[in-house]
């Protein structure tokens, strides 16, 4: 009876039906609660149905009766991949495969977690075995084209791509990666034809909103863009409606930054016009950035991110330029739009040019390698007279072997969020920085700076142009990959600078 109840339990489960399967397991266990494979299975479904601590109950249950499985290895590191507890997962991963040497999901799944832990030439190892001993595996073309992608190496991605294509034409995460691919080849009509023939999936609606804004169609950009509200990681629980433009002078409005501090910076400029419509204005965002937007016109209180707050509507920041229907010739760029405070003592008396330096951003961006340079590649800068250069670098990347001749002193100690920020900047004559925050915090207080960016540049920089419509005090400096070429030029123009 326990095989029958099991084989019925396991069809359920594979053909969706997750309540008749978990009452089979269930029921198996209460007869049986040694029984290794209903462990198992429950466990599995737990993680399937996103019950992640559930499903590493069980998985350590059915290991514990069957040590020498790989399956249960498996299922094992799946749930403790999906609670963040990586290097437990690629233990796991690593202990089925050594039962199981061609075991294929394992080595799929260990390559997916390389890629979360941005070890590509790991990740892509692990899914060219899989390729190997499972030629016919559904997604692994797909993780070795990301891996492949990751690492610069887009010409080898797009023929396993194409691959996967010609296996599962309506795979629609293969369609959404051959878009990026495409922009990553610089050729945007041809992935913007990619986005047109999967217009039902979210993220592939949300890459042709941003090649739409990247090729500076602004207005149908950000209608398009409103897309990304719809994924389930992007979901919001409020117990009010999202405001849609509409006016409320006696009412309350519920400002919530999404995704990245810079986002924030820049789509707050959006504050006095959503005073113009609504009575109060409440902004919800993390702490660095909390000093700093309080003093933002507009703006009636900053309110902390998990704080029990009463409004009428919400919106998110993003949503500002669909909302006030923004085209190129609308863009809100009165600078200021957030008021520079006084300027940071230096400690350092001079005559010379003050100039910030940045050199990477964020490391768990998925293109930080190519958004974030090595210091070494400023040492053309050193040669530059009548300079003094400060670091404003955070993090890891802030302990970088300096280039001979190239004397910072470093203040980035100093920066507790992003007013202390905005006060170091103010004390300079002009940044050099990478794509990441502070450079929308400079364009934000219209303060000097230079941005260097990818030949793939982010959707906000456009393409083709030095300027900025966004943040006029911002120029742009545009790498075609010789970054060797690109600095020298940045040197030539501080030169210039440095002897105006």
């Amino acid at each position: 009876m326990i095989a029958e109840r099991l084989k019925q339990a396991i069809a359920d489960h594979q053909s969706g039906r997750s309540a008749e399967a978990q009452e089979g397991y269930e029921f198996i266990l209460d007869a049986e609660p040694n029984h290794p494979d209903a462990n198992n299975l429950l466990g599995l479904l737990y993680y399937q149905r996103g019950r992640y601590e559930q499903s590493l109950v069980y998985a350590k249950i059915a290991l514990s009766l069957r040590c020498d499985a790989p399956e249960y290895l498996n299922n094992l590191g799946l749930s403790l991949k999906a609670l963040e507890r990586l290097d437990e997962a690629a233990a796991a991963f690593k202990r089925a495969i050594d039962l199981h040497p061609d075991f294929p999901d394992a080595h799929h799944n260990w390559g997916l977690l390389e890629l979360d832990r941005r070890r590509y030439e790991d990740a892509l190892r692990h899914f060219t075995l899989c390729y190997e001993h499972a030629p016919q595996h559904a997604h692994v073309r797909n993780g070795m084209a990301l891996a492949l992608m990751r690492l610069d190496r887009v010409e080898d991605a797009i023929p396993m791509l194409d691959e996967q294509l010609a296996m599962w034409p309506q795979d629609m995460d293969t369609l959404n990666n051959l878009c990026v691919a495409r922009g990553m080849q610089v050729d945007y009509a041809a992935a913007r034809e990619v986005a047109e023939e999967a217009l039902g999936r979210v993220a592939i609606r949300l890459n042709r909103a941003h090649l739409m804004l990247l090729e500076g169609d602004l207005e149908q950009g950000f209608a398009e863009h409103e897309v990304r509200l719809r994924r389930h990681d992007y979901r919001q629980k409020f117990s009010v409606p999202r405001w849609k433009g509409e006016f409320l002078p006696e009412g309350g409005i519920q400002l919530w930054a999404e995704q990245g501090f810079g986002d924030a910076i820049q789509f707050i400029r959006y504050a006095p016009m959503v005073k113009e419509r609504v009575g109060q204005v409440f902004l919800r965002c993390g702490a660095p950035l909390r000093r700093l937007l309080a003093t933002v016109p507009g703006i009636d209180q900053v309110i902390m991110p998990r704080s029990s707050f009463r409004s009428d509507v919400h919106a998110p920041l993003m949503s500002m330029p669909f909302i006030f229907g923004t085209d190129g010739d609308t863009i809100p760029a009165t600078m200021p739009y957030i008021a520079v405070p006084p300027p940071m003592d230096l400690g350092v008396p001079t005559s010379k040019r003050k100039v910030g330096l940045v050199w990477a951003g964020n490391p768990k961006h998925a293109r930080d390698c190519n958004r974030s340079r090595s210091l070494t590649e400023f040492a053309p800068l050193a040669s530059v007279d009548n300079v003094a250069f400060f670091s404003l670098q955070l993090g890891e990347a802030a302990t970088q072997r300096r280039p001979e001749g190239l004397a910072m002193r470093d203040i980035a100690p100093r920066l507790e969020d992003f007013l202390d920020t905005a006060s170091a900047l103010a004390a300079l004559d002009l940044l050099i920085t990478v794509d990441t925050s502070i450079v929308h915090l400079a364009g934000a207080l219209g303060l000097p700076a230079w941005l260097i960016i990818d030949n793939v540049p982010d959707w906000r920089w456009q393409l083709n142009r030095e300027d900025s419509p966004w943040y006029p005090s911002v120029r742009l400096f545009r790498s075609d990959g010789d970054y060797g070429a690109l600095f020298q030029r940045i040197a030539t123009a501080l030169e210039e600078f440095a002897t105006a």
